[in-house]
C-alpha cells in the first residue's frame, strides 16, 4: 500500500493548504491532551493495583521472598524508594515515567501508521488513543500495562522497519522479550507477529527470507527471555521458585475461560458506548482491509494490519479485561482508525463531496472534546482521601509495622494477610477457611485500612456467609471486629472496647500485645489493677479481665501510648473510586 503525502494522495476535495491547517491544529490538540494529561497524573485517584505493583519494589529491597513472574520491574523501577515523600510520591514519579511511555507509545503509534497512512490519518491515530476513555483515565497508572504499550509498538515498529537495518529484527525480538518478562499477558501480542511472518512468508517472492527472517526472530526472542528470567531469578535470592509449567497452567486456567466467555463483557460494552468514533474508524478500515486481502490487492500490508487486532481477540477469553486493559490493547489497534480516516477522505473524492472531509474535522473535536470533558468532571483532585490515609499512618508509625489492609496501601510497612483482589477473594472463599485470627496471632498488625468494603467493620456482617462473593467470611469478620477499634478515617488500630457496667467484669483475649491507652470516662480495673482515664497499660498475648471502678461507660484500650489523631475531620471522598 503506497503512503499518500499530499491531499491530492489522500483522495481528500481539501486544498494542501487547508489540509496542512488541519493537521498543525490536530498537532496542537494532540500537544494540549499531553499537557492536560500531565496534570491529570497528579489528581486521578490511585487505584489498589498501583499501590500493589509499588509493594513489589518495597519487598524486592527488604528481601521478601518474590513470584519470578510478574516482578521484572522491581529491577526498572527500584529508584522510587529512595525519593523524599511517602507512597503517593514515589506512585506520582512513576506515572511520570508513564507519562512519558505515553508519549512514546504515541509516537510509535504515528510512525506505524505513516508507513501505511497519510499525515492527517496518522495524526488522527495518536488522537484517537490519547482520547480513548479508558486509556484518558489508566494510561498514566503505575502497572505493567502502559510499560507493556510502548515496548510492543516498538518491537512492531522495528519489526515493520527491518528493511531499514538488519538490527530492527533482533532489536524487536529483544523488546518482546522484555515486554514478556514485565507481563505474561503480553503473551497476546505474540499473534501478530505470527500473523506478520506468515504474511510476508505468503505474499513475497523472496520466500525463503522471509522464513530466515521468522527463525531469526524466534531464537533472539527466546534467547532473550531465557537470559533475562534466568537473570531475573538469580536476583531473587528467596523467590518462591515455582515450577514455571505448573505456574502457567495454574494462571492459564484461572486468566482464560475460567469465568467463561467475555469475562468483563459490563467494560466492553461501556468501551463500545464510550467510544463510538474511535470503533466507526477502526472497523471502516478494518473492512477495507479485508476487501483488500479478499481482491489480492496489497496483500501483506492488509494482512499485517489486521494483524493488530488480534491482541483484542483476548477481550473473548481474558479474565482480567478490566478497563486497564485497554491500555494494553488499544495503541495497534488505532492505526486501523487511521486507516479508516483515509479511507473516508478516498469516498469523498470518489463521489465528489465534501461531507467526508468534514466528518473527519468533526471527529477530531469532538474526540478533544471527550477528551476535555471527561478532564473537567474529574478535575477535582481525586487523592485527598488517599493523602490523608498515608500521611495519618505515617505520623502514627513512623517506623514500619504490619497491618492489614486491601492491597498494600503503604508498602514501606507490612501488609499482613491476602491480596483482595477480585481473584483473591474469589480464592479465598473457594477455600472456606477462615484466615484472619491466625494472621493476627502470628503477625500482630498494629492498625488496619477499610480500603475495601469487605474490610469495613463499623457494623456486624449481615446476610450469612453466602450474601456475597467478595466479602470475608463471617468469622474473619468477627475477629477484625473484636480485635481493632476506629481511630480517623478509614484507619483502624488493634485494641478492645467495652460498654462497662459496675459490679460486671468481662473477660477478653489479647491477639496483639503491647503497650494501650486506656480511652474511658471512668478508672477501670485490668487484672486487678487500677488505670486511670489516659494512663497506659501493657497488655500480653492471652486473657485478661477489665470491670469498671468508677461508674457505667464506653472504654476503649487502644493500642500505642496516645496515637496521634488528626483534631479536624477525614475528607469525605472515597479512597479508591473504582473504574
Amino acid at each position: 500500500m503506497p503512503r499518500p503525502a499530499t491531499s491530492e494522495r489522500t483522495g481528500s476535495l481539501l486544498h494542501a493548504p487547508s489540509l496542512e491547517r488541519i493537521e498543525r491544529a490536530l498537532s496542537i490538540l494532540i500537544g494540549v491532551l499531553f499537557a492536560v494529561s500531565f496534570h491529570r497524573l497528579f489528581i486521578t485517584n490511585i487505584n489498589w493495583d498501583e499501590f500493589f505493583y509499588l509493594s513489589f519494589i518495597h519487598d524486592y529491597q527488604r528481601g521478601v521472598p518474590l513470584s519470578l513472574f510478574q516482578t521484572f520491574h522491581v529491577h526498572l523501577f527500584g529508584w522510587l524508594t529512595s525519593l523524599p515523600g511517602n507512597e503517593i510520591h514515589q506512585i506520582l514519579a512513576a506515572r511520570g515515567v508513564a507519562w512519558l511511555l505515553m508519549g512514546g507509545s504515541s509516537w510509535f503509534i504515528y510512525a506505524i501508521a505513516r508507513k501505511y497512512c497519510s499525515r492527517l490519518a496518522s495524526l488522527v491515530a495518536v488522537l484517537l488513543y490519547l482520547s480513548f476513555s479508558y486509556v484518558m483515565d489508566h494510561g498514566l497508572s503505575f502497572r505493567a500495562d502502559p510499560i507493556c504499550a510502548v515496548l510492543f509498538m516498538a518491537a512492531l515498529y522495528f519489526l515493520l522497519h527491518d528493511d531499514k537495518s538488519r538490527f530492527h529484527l533482533p532489536i524487536s525480538a529483544v523488546l518482546m522479550a522484555v515486554a514478556m518478562m514485565i507481563s505474561i499477558k503480553s503473551v497476546f501480542y505474540l499473534p501478530t507477529f505470527g500473523i506478520i511472518f506468515l504474511a510476508r512468508v505468503a505474499t513475497r517472492e523472496r520466500k525463503w527470507d522471509a522464513v530466515k527472517g521468522a527463525i531469526l526472530f524466534s531464537i533472539v526472542f527466546g534467547g532473550a527471555f531465557l537470559t533475562l528470567y534466568q537473570s531475573h531469578s538469580l536476583s531473587l535470592a528467596d523467590s518462591t521458585r515455582a515450577d514455571p509449567a505448573v505456574f502457567l497452567a495454574s494462571v492459564g486456567s484461572k486468566m482464560l475461560l475460567g469465568d467463561g466467555w467475555f469475562p468483563r463483557l459490563q467494560y466492553l460494552v461501556r468501551a463500545g458506548q464510550e467510544n463510538l468514533i474511535v470503533w466507526g474508524l477502526l472497523m471502516l478500515g478494518a473492512v477495507g482491509m479485508v476487501r483488500r486481502v479478499v481482491r489480492r490487492e496489497e496483500r501483506e500490508s492488509g494482512l499485517v494490519l489486521l494483524a493488530l487486532l488480534v491482541p483484542i481477540g483476548s477481550l473473548v477469553i481474558y479474565r482480567n479485561a478490566f478497563p486497564y486493559f485497554f491500555v494494553f490493547l488499544m495503541p495497534a489497534a488505532v492505526v486501523l482508525g487511521g486507516v479508516g480516516c483515509d479511507l473516508l477522505l478516498a469516498r469523498g473524492r470518489e463521489i465528489g463531496t465534501k461531507i467526508y472531509d468534514m466528518m473527519i474535522v468533526v471527529v477530531l473535536f469532538a474526540q478533544a472534546g471527550v477528551f476535555l470533558a471527561d478532564y473537567a468532571a474529574k478535575f477535582p483532585d481525586q487523592t485527598i482521601a488517599q493523602r490523608e490515609t498515608i500521611d495519618l499512618v505515617h505520623r502514627m508509625f513512623p517506623r514500619p509495622v504490619a497491618y492489614v489492609d486491601r492491597s498494600s496501601m503503604v508498602p514501606s510497612h507490612r501488609k499482613v494477610g491476602f491480596f483482595m483482589s477480585t481473584w483473591g477473594m474469589e480464592s479465598y472463599r473457594a477455600r472456606g477457611e477462615p484466615v484472619m485470627e491466625e494472621v493476627l496471632k502470628s503477625e500482630e498488625p498494629k492498625f488496619l485500612i477499610v480500603n475495601s468494603w469487605a474490610l469495613d467493620i463499623s457494623e456486624p456482617q449481615l446476610g450469612g456467609e453466602a450474601a456475597n462473593a467478595y466479602k470475608l467470611l463471617d468469622e474473619d469478620h468477627r475477629i477484625l471486629r473484636e480485635n481493632f477499634v476506629h481511630h480517623w478515617g478509614a484507619v483502624y488500630v488493634a485494641g478492645k472496647q467495652f460498654d462497662l457496667r459496675p459490679s460486671r467484669p468481662e473477660t477478653f483475649e489479647v491477639l496483639i500485645s503491647g503497650v494501650h491507652t486506656v480511652e474511658s470516662p471512668v478508672p477501670v480495673a485490668i487484672d486487678g489493677a487500677i488505670y486511670q482515664p489516659g494512663e497506659r497499660v501493657e497488655l500480653d498475648r492471652g486473657m485478661h479481665r477489665i470491670a469498671s471502678a468508677g461508674g457505667r461507660g464506653r472504654v476503649v484500650l487502644r493500642w500505642g501510648d496516645r496515637l496521634y489523631r488528626p483534631d479536624r475531620a477525614p475528607s469525605p471522598r472515597p479512597i479508591f473510586y473504582g473504574f
